[in-house]
């Protein structure tokens, strides 16, 4: 989750992911990429909201993050 909230963070952003000496980050960004309708229709995205629930030894945590173009983002914990 984690890492796709990074992906997408990046992606709204404008920036490009890159992971260097990393096959498996590359190919696992790729295969999301791919999965969400190919990278014309992830840069074509103008918001997004996202929500998840974090899980430690001992806490329970809800996350909602809203994020659009170009670079307003909002998170609450």
């Amino acid at each position: 989750m984690v890492f796709r909230i990074c992906l997408l963070m990046s992606v709204l952003g404008g920036g490009v992911l890159k992971a260097e000496g990393s096959d498996v980050a590359t190919d696992n960004a790729r295969i999301h990429v791919e999965a969400m309708g190919g990278l014309e229709r992830v840069m074509r995205l103008k918001s997004l909201r996202t929500g998840e629930q974090i899980r430690t030894a001992d806490q329970e945590l809800e996350f909602q993050m809203w994020a659009e173009r170009p670079n307003c983002v909002r998170v609450e914990i």
